[in-house]
């Protein structure tokens, strides 16, 4: 009856098509209503976590059908597969849902399936794939011009960040979840939310701030009756009282952990009552804390927890005097922390183990220790090398798509005023053309499927630049990452040199994406030229540069090479040109005559070294003739007065 009414309201021409339609269709009832019947026995089975189950339903339903509805089924099996911890299974299979949905269309399933995978890649670690898919679902959300899931797009989100280091990033997004779930009275996601912002709030040292959040969050869990998420919560406290050195208060928020019954907690809650009491110097209860810590842990399998516990009790008998002990114990922590992978733990251990061999006179032991911290420590500086640059590919992922998201938002308000202003214009027309509303409709359909394709071929092109964008700026952050460790002779240049030329594709790229025919190739010839000297503005501070330029606007593929030749040219000049020279000069010339552009650069420098530009190994000039030639342009280069390089190419018309 809602269906009824709904199309009655809003698409009255779509009901009477529907209503003359009927009688055609009745025929096909019972086997869809046996059909219906499987689905029901699926969602049942799902329903009651018998998730294999629902699974194989699944799979067999989605074969049935080649349309909108095998896709949603698909779904399902896909998470039936990944509520049993099938994640290989359910990744494939959400990525299959994402292909179909992508290629027909449908807009709301592929939100959900990509959602997946990003749910997916989260679980087995993959966080910052996982972030680019969560940023994806609320770019298409946004062009839908719905907003259903984004509180837990942005809790996830927010989860990511955190557990990837970076907690500003992760602060923001979790702001944004906890204002959308108040929004929709969510309390059971809202007190997660509080819990993981304040966490995040205690990894950058802002205790008050994850104090108050973390009692808001205690709160709501003891309001909705999750006794297991206030053992969490009160472990958390105790935690950042702990990181306060306020140690009676830490062992205050312990212990009413404890007290709540709930054992999922309980190894690790111990384990920090022993590391408070090794603290305070109570070294028996420390003892026995750690033991029971110890135990518990081993009979959960917690291998990486029993690392870390038997490192710290290593440091207690250490400090107790008794030093076999301290061994047996070091050495077990050392052998799981590397069973484990479990860098921190390691390098903490070998720490302890060099100063235990140094106070019982085994230098040779204690010198075996400390080059093994050293080769840890090795391994840890160039696993934050690659977490460096992949927070900072992270962040840019974040903030482009962030604007990419405002600007979809803006538009697909537009798209919704602009579908109700047609609705409108169609309620009105029915009065007067009641006769024909068929040929209305088929008109209709076809009109919406054209919009719907250029909507979602629109969607496709900001994709693509979108990921080409980041990956020419992931490449870029590499090239200057690199550059603070270039140490070998010419290094620091032939990172300049890549660095200037994919900053010359990039600049292109982003120009690209603002127009589809023509662009303005003077106005991206002086950025070429600013955005090379701001490399060389060190060795050349007083550089002159002198325009002698019109407005000439190009097609994308000309300006593409053009552009790279300028690019080496320039970078050519600053390297070579200005070297002991008090006055350097560089005279840019660009004209347009009879569809012919005129490009000449010219320095007042003494001139390019003729053995360099005969030589073969000059990768530089080498590039240039290569784009000149695929251009069909004819290059020149000159010295007179400094050097002069000349390039002469015939304009090819705009591409539609």
């Amino acid at each position: 009856m809602n269906y009824i009414l709904y199309y009655a309201v809003n698409r009255p021409i779509s009901l009477l098509v529907y209503m003359i339609l009927f009688t055609c269709v009745t025929s096909k009832g019972q086997s869809t209503s046996i059909i219906e019947q499987d689905v029901q026995r699926a969602d049942s089975l799902f329903k009651n976590k018998e998730y294999d189950l629902a699974y194989h339903a699944y799979m067999e339903l989605s074969e049935r059908f080649q349309d909108e509805q095998g896709c949603h089924l698909l779904l399902q099996a896909g998470r039936s597969a990944y509520l049993q911890d099938s994640l290989a299974e359910s990744f494939e299979i959400f990525e299959k849902c994402q292909q179909i949905a992508y290629s027909n269309g449908y807009g709301d399933l592929l939100f959900l399936s990509v959602s997946s995978i990003g749910g997916t890649l989260s679980q087995v670690g993959e966080r910052r794939k996982a972030n680019r898919y969560y940023l994806e679902a609320l770019q298409i959300g946004d062009s839908l011009g719905y907003h259903g899931g984004d509180a837990v797009l942005h809790y996830n989100l927010g989860l990511n960040f955190k557990e990837m280091g970076l907690f500003d990033e992760s602060i923001g997004q979790l702001n944004i979840a906890i204002r959308l779930f108040e929004a929709d009275s969510n309390q059971r996601y809202l007190a997660r939310a509080y819990q993981t912002l304040a966490n995040a709030f205690r990894e950058v040292e802002k205790d008050s701030l994850s104090l108050f959040n973390h009692k808001k969050a205690l709160e709501m869990f003891r309001e909705n009756g999750e006794v297991r998420e206030m053992s969490s919560s009160l472990q958390d406290i105790g935690n950042t009282y702990k990181q306060l050195k306020d140690y009676p208060k830490a062992l205050a928020y312990y212990e009413q952990s404890l007290a709540t019954g709930d054992s999922a907690y309980k190894a690790t809650t111990i384990g920090n009552m022993a590391e408070v009491y090794h603290a305070l110097g109570d070294n028996e209860k420390a003892r026995f804390y750690y033991q029971e810590s110890i135990r518990l842990k081993r009979k959960k399998k917690d291998k990486t927890g029993v690392a870390h516990t038997l490192t710290q009790f290593g440091d207690l008998y250490l400090a107790l005097g008794e030093y076999e002990n301290a061994k047996e114990v070091l050495n077990e922590g050392a052998a799981l922390a590397e069973e484990e992978d479990y860098l921190i733990i390691l390098l903490q251990n070998y720490e302890i183990q060099q100063r235990l061999y140094a106070k019982v006179g085994d230098f040779k032991s204690a010198f075996a220790a400390l080059t093994k911290y050293k080769e840890v420590n090795e391994l840890l500086n160039d696993e934050n090398k690659r977490e460096i640059t992949e927070r900072m590919t992270a962040m840019f992922e974040l903030k482009e798509l962030e604007q990419q998201n405002r600007l979809l938002h803006e538009e697909s308000k537009l798209n919704r005023l602009q579908a109700e202003k047609e609705r409108a214009e169609k309620r009105w027309l029915l009065t007067g053309f009641i006769s024909s509303a068929i040929l209305l409709v088929l008109f209709g359909r076809l009109y919406n499927q054209s919009k719907k394709h250029a909507r979602w071929q629109e969607v496709k092109r900001r994709e693509l630049q979108h990921r080409t964008k980041n990956s020419l700026q992931t490449l870029i952050n590499l090239f200057r990452f690199q550059e603070r460790f270039a140490k070998a002779p010419g290094e620091q240049d032939l990172l300049k040199q890549g660095l200037s030329r994919v900053d010359a594709i990039m600049m292109i790229n982003q120009k690209l994406s603002n127009t589809k025919e023509e662009l303005n190739f003077t106005e991206y010839v002086q950025e070429l030229v600013e955005l090379n000297y701001q490399n060389y503005k060190v060795e050349i501070p007083n550089l002159k540069v002198e325009w002698d330029v019109e407005e000439i606007e190009v097609n994308p593929s000309q300006a593409t090479l053009t552009g790279l030749i300028v690019n080496e040219l320039i970078n050519n000049a600053f390297k070579y040109a200005f070297k002991g020279n008090s006055a350097p000069l560089l005279k840019v010339s660009l004209k347009e005559e009879s569809g012919t552009l005129y490009l000449t650069i010219h320095d007042n420098g003494a001139g390019w070294n003729v053995n360099i530009t005969e030589k073969k190994g000059s990768e530089g000039l080498e590039l240039v003739e290569i784009f000149a030639k695929q251009l069909k342009a004819e290059f020149k280069l000159e010295f007179q007065e400094g050097t002069r390089a000349s390039l002469v190419i015939k304009k090819e018309p705009a591409t539609s």
